[in-house]
């Protein structure tokens, strides 16, 4: 069956036929295997061209109202789309992944993409293995001596959150990252200010906060092993650090109490910032979480330079403590927009600099998590400019660069970084298909000597 997909959402019957429509029976015109097939139709007489990487043209095709033209991946890889009929224009892009089979170890993979509330197939597609999602707590009312989400549900208004009965995509594990309270419940300052609306206030009542988290957290899939306990404080909380740490226990204390299984993450940092989290440590906060989650964003610089030399950090804090702790990164990534916060970066250096950080991750085994933000906001803007793939759902350059090192380190083992030289880097690993080896550079061409020493 062929779907158009616009946004990742399929059109519904008795929406008007676009002039040019760009599509293939893989969603988001992603295939397996070493090559597949485009389709192009127009209400107009026009040209199509498939292009690849390079900007070479792979194939061309006219297109003939009431026809449709077939273009066709000539082997693995990425792929644009050019389509111009009837004086208008539409693009698009495929990819090729060349897979043969499964991916090895999947089942331990730590990679995965930040999906942005959808169970988007490409994530699997590409290798990814975990995923995040919000629970928004402010959708929720006292009743009685309880609690009841709004509207008359009887559960979140997330369907992968819906409770028993509810199963999450196979192979997949989520995160659940608890969302604010009820506005009203909180210290809040009535009326609020714009800016202020999304904003974390501590609750006034933290036994009631206690009763809605048992309650909230008891409702959860038995699929859901990991909880966050609120999203980037150190941007979104508006009270004291002594405050933050006693609403990580409160919370944390409560998930134990109905779900010892349920592994307990904080404080989600938007960067990575040790004298934040000693103060964090000091008063307390890491007693009772079983992980340490993070943002580790940087401003656009390379993989190479700030971004691995703060999670190194991180490492070295963590292994410091009487009681090391797994660390999850559940967002992180690079955008290519310039009116955002971080540094915009070109569409290649996006997706080199996404493929780099993979590698450089691969050997550092403490971090147990690696989720890229985002494999697709629709939100216009900034956000946008994060994803890895295009609001039509196909692949952006990145997501491609993704998917090629999420293949080839599925089942690695045993990952060490190399150092040839100069700016030069190397990873060696291990898998079932025998040893891997991914070489780059961080910046100009350099020249290599091997055998190389080892780190």
């Amino acid at each position: 069956m062929r779907i158009a997909l616009l946004l990742g959402l399929a059109l519904t019957a008795g929406a008007a036929e676009p002039a040019i429509a760009i599509g293939s029976d893989q969603p988001g015109n992603v295939f397996l295997g070493a090559g597949g097939t485009v389709t192009v139709s127009a209400a107009a007489t026009g040209s199509a061209v498939l292009e690849d990487e390079a900007g070479t043209v792979a194939a061309r095709a006219a297109l003939v109202p009431g026809a449709t033209a077939a273009l066709v991946l000539p082997g693995p890889g990425w792929y644009q789309v050019r389509a111009e009929a009837g004086g208008q224009a539409a693009t698009s892009a495929a990819l090729a992944l060349g897979r043969r089979g499964e991916l090895a170890g999947q089942e331990r993979s730590p990679r995965g993409f930040f999906s942005v509330a959808t169970a988007n197939p490409l994530a699997a597609r590409a290798g990814g293995r975990w995923n995040r999602i919000f629970l928004d707590l402010t959708q929720v009312k006292a009743v009685d001596q309880g609690f009841a989400w709004a509207g008359g549900r009887s559960h979140p208004t997330h369907e992968y959150l819906a409770g028993e009965g509810q199963e999450l995509p196979a192979g997949q594990e989520w995160i659940v990252c608890l969302g604010r309270i009820p506005d009203h419940w909180t210290t809040k300052p009535v009326p609020t200010p714009h800016d202020e609306r999304w904003k974390f206030y501590p609750p006034r009542d933290w036994d009631r906060l206690a009763a809605l988290m048992r309650w909230a957290i008891a409702g959860l899939p038995a699929a859901v092993r990991h909880i966050e306990v609120l999203n980037e404080p150190d941007a979104n909380w508006r009270s004291s650090d002594e405050e933050l740490v006693r609403y990580h226990t409160v919370v944390a204390e409560a998930a134990h109490a109905v779900r010892p299984d349920l592994r307990v993450l904080g404080p989600c940092l938007c960067s990575v910032k040790i004298d934040l989290l000693n103060r964090f440590d000091r008063l307390g906060m890491f007693e009772r979480l079983d992980g340490v989650s993070i943002h580790p964003y940087v401003n656009g610089s390379a993989p190479e330079d700030e971004f691995i030399a703060k999670i190194d950090a991180l490492r070295a804090w963590s292994a410091a403590r009487p009681r090391p702790l797994p660390i999850y990164f559940t967002e992180f990534g690079w955008q290519t927009n310039p009116k955002d916060w971080q540094l915009a970066v070109d569409e290649r250096t996006h997706a080199r600099y996404t493929a780099r950080s993979m590698l450089l991750l691969a050997a550092r085994p403490e971090v147990v998590v690696q989720q890229l933000f985002c494999l697709l906001n629709a939100r216009p803007g900034a956000w946008d400019a994060y994803s890895l793939l295009a609001a039509d759902g196909s692949p952006r350059l990145g997501y491609a660069y993704a998917a090629s090192a999420m293949q080839r380190l599925a089942g690695a083992t045993g990952a060490r970084e190399l150092a040839p030289g100069g700016e030069a880097r190397a990873l060696l690993w291990r898998s079932g298909a025998g040893s891997g080896l991914a070489l780059w550079s961080a910046g100009a061409a350099t020249a290599l000597r091997l055998p190389a020493p080892a780190r």
